[in-house]
This record gives C-alpha cells, sequence and structure tokens, in this order.
C-alpha cells in the first residue's frame, strides 16, 4: 500500500473506533482485569501497532508543543500511576484518550480536506445510529405517563442504566454533547446545515435522563450567545469573558460546599441527594489534599482510588485529576487543553465548559471520541483556509 493509503487507513480505524465502546458487554476474561470486549480496545492495540510501525519508515512530523505535552502526559501516567496502584480500568481508559488524541493529531495532517470532510460525516452519522440504538435497548420499558414523576424523584435511574455502551447513561449524554458541539462547527466550516441531525441528537441527549448534561448543555448554550453578542469584535475582551468563566467554573466546581448555603437556598436540585453528594465530595477532596504529604500533592494517589482516600468517586473534573494525578497531572492536562483551544481558534473552549460542568456530576475519562473530533475541526479548519470562531 501508499504511504497515503495507509495514512489514510489509520486515520479512518481511529476515528470510527474512538466511539465503540461495549462497557455493558461482561465477559469473565476482560472483567477480571476490570476491562470489557469493547472494540476500540482491539484498535487501541493493532492501531497503536501499525502507527508505529508505519513511522519506523516515515519519521514523526508533528513535534510542537501539543504533540510533546500529550507524549509527556502518557509517558507521566505509565510511570507513576501503577507505582500509586490506579485501577487499571481508568487508567487505560485515560491513556488510550490521550493515544488517540495523539495519533490522529500527526496523522490527519496528511490527509486530504475532503477525507477529513467524509470522516467527520461519517462518525456524526455512526455515532447517531450507535446511541439510537443503545437508546432503544436501555428505555424499552419507558413509559411517558411516569417520566416527568421519576424525572424528579430517585425512579428516573431506571432509564439511565442499562446501557451497553457504559457504565450508565451520563456517558452517554457526554458523548452526544461533543457531536452536538462538533456538529455546530463543523456545518460552519463546510458551510452546511445539519438541523436533521442536531434534531435527532437532542431527542436522544432527552432520553439519556443525564440531568448534568441537561444543565451543562443550558449553561453552556448562554455562554456561548454571551460570547458571540457581546465579545465577537474584541479578542481581548473575549479572553477577559473565558478565563473570568474559567475562574467561576474552577473555583465553584473545586470548592462547592462554600457556597452550600446558597446552593441550598436558590438551586432547584439542592435538595436533591446525589447533588448533595457532589458537594460533600469537595469537602472531603479539599480536607484531604491539605494534609496530604507534598508527594501526594505532586502525583496523586492514583486513577480511581478516590473512594480509599475520601470514601466516595470523586464525580469531578478537576478533583479528580487534581486528587488522582496531583499537581502534575492536572498542570499538564491544563496545558494541553490551552493548546488545543489555540490551535481550534477558540472552538475549544465550549467543549471545556461542557466537560467541566458536566465534570461536577461524574468524570468521562474514556473520551477519544473528544479529542477526535477537535482534531478533525482543526485541521479541516486549517486546510480550508478558515477561521471562523
Amino acid at each position: 500500500m501508499k504511504p497515503k493509503s495507509v495514512n489514510l487507513f489509520l486515520s479512518e480505524g481511529f476515528v470510527y473506533f474512538s466511539v465503540l465502546y461495549l462497557a455493558g458487554i461482561h465477559i469473565p476474561p476482560f472483567t477480571s482485569f476490570g476491562l470489557t470486549p469493547s472494540p476500540i480496545y482491539f484498535w487501541f492495540i493493532v492501531g497503536s501497532f501499525s502507527y508505529m510501525l508505519v513511522k519506523l519508515y516515515m519519521p514523526f512530523t508533528k513535534r510542537d508543543c501539543l504533540f510533546f505535552l500529550t507524549s509527556l502526559l502518557i509517558l507521566y501516567l505509565v510511570l507513576f500511576q501503577p507505582l500509586l496502584k490506579a485501577q487499571l480500568n481508568a487508567l487505560m481508559h485515560v491513556i488510550i484518550s490521550l493515544v488517540f488524541l495523539l495519533v490522529t493529531y500527526d496523522l490527519f495532517q496528511n490527509v486530504h480536506v475532503n477525507a477529513l470532510i467524509t470522516l467527520a460525516n461519517n462518525l456524526i452519522n455512526m455515532t447517531i445510529s450507535l446511541v439510537l440504538i443503545e437508546t432503544i435497548v436501555r428505555i424499552r420499558n419507558f413509559s411517558f405517563s411516569q417520566f416527568f414523576f421519576s424525572l424528579f424523584s430517585n425512579q428516573f435511574y431506571s432509564y439511565k442504566s442499562d446501557s451497553f455502551m457504559f457504565g450508565d447513561s451520563n456517558s452517554v449524554a457526554f458523548m452526544i454533547i461533543t457531536m452536538m458541539l462538533f456538529l455546530y462547527y463543523f456545518s460552519k466550516l463546510v458551510n452546511a446545515k445539519y438541523k436533521f441531525r442536531l434534531s435527532i441528537l437532542l431527542v436522544l441527549l432527552f432520553l439519556t435522563f443525564s440531568r448534568a448534561a441537561y444543565l451543562g448543555l443550558i449553561i453552556v448554550f448562554i455562554i456561548n450567545v454571551v460570547r458571540k453578542v457581546f465579545f465577537r469584535r474584541s479578542q481581548q475582551l473575549l479572553s477577559l469573558f473565558d478565563f473570568l468563566v474559567f475562574i467561576v467554573l474552577a473555583t465553584f466546581l473545586t470548592i462547592p460546599f462554600v457556597f452550600s448555603n446558597v446552593i441550598n437556598e436558590y438551586f432547584f436540585l439542592a435538595k436533591d441527594a446525589s447533588f448533595q453528594t457532589k458537594l460533600l465530595i469537595g469537602e472531603g477532596a479539599v480536607n484531604y489534599f491539605r494534609n496530604a504529604n507534598i508527594f501526594t500533592k505532586l502525583f496523586g494517589i492514583g486513577l480511581g482510588n478516590s473512594t480509599e482516600y475520601i470514601g466516595i468517586w470523586a464525580h469531578n473534573f478537576v478533583i479528580t485529576y487534581l486528587l488522582e494525578t496531583g499537581i502534575i497531572g492536572l498542570s499538564i492536562i491544563l496545558c494541553i487543553y490551552y493548546l488545543i483551544n489555540k490551535i481550534t481558534q477558540r472552538k475549544f473552549i465550549l467543549f471545556f465548559y461542557m466537560i467541566f460542568i458536566v465534570g461536577f456530576s461524574f468524570v468521562p475519562l474514556s473520551i477519544p471520541y473528544f479529542y477526535v473530533c477537535l482534531i478533525l475541526l482543526h485541521y479541516i479548519d486549517e486546510k480550508l483556509g478558515r477561521n471562523q470562531d
């Protein structure tokens, strides 16, 4: 095969396999290691090995800060997380996601823009088809007469479990929102209308019954309107606004218990047991981190180990990376996100807000599709010669 054909074949594999999760299917040999027979594991092994073989004959051409920092974070996790006895399942998901980011960032630069647009369209269609099947299976006992009552009680959890893709529908919701944001920017780049597909994604999002995703989408929509209406003409003011929003979100998500009195008084979900748990997580994590030794503060306690130290899953993006990968891990991932935002001409910022807000309720660690979408946007934009906001 010619180098360009090999490059395109590998690119197709990393794009299409990025959404192929089957976490709800359990087979003993995989379960004993905390893993599932997801096709993404197959491609992670085969695709990564093939990519390294290709690079023996075709030297690395991406050697910028993003490539270096992503490689550094992978190396950091591989070297230090096993020493901290990180849970294999959580560690593998983070590493797989970062490998997809690293490899596609290198591969896509040598793929023609028309092929990238085709890959993007196919990825959207494939995701919709897969999530549609997942939704039908998960809510096969759905009842409209009980829905609105169950949404404000614990009964709605029955519609969130039994997903064959992930542990519950929160992760499905994050995939859907990622595709919605991707579709929003992709339609601008190619000057096409995707209202039908966007409508399907909205319906599928509604049927995930993920209140964190509902709230996150509403907040991101409001933030985007404010950015477009008030700060579109001034990049300096837009940067200042984005920085202030980041500070507010980071503060609220890291130490929400500080604002518990205000939240309990005015927020409509304040009495919800699940929401109250999220407030306690922040307090427990901050107290533990404050009293931890310098090694733990720098390197963390190991991915997936929060239950052993604070008695509950971290359920929070900031706390997960700070507590489980340490100051070093959190710093590197934030630098990576800053660089992604830079190369995507600020398109990443809405994705970033979403992962922050949704990350208050649950932390999506298995997100190769998230990075693939962002790298697709970067190269399609670059190759088309456009820099739209």
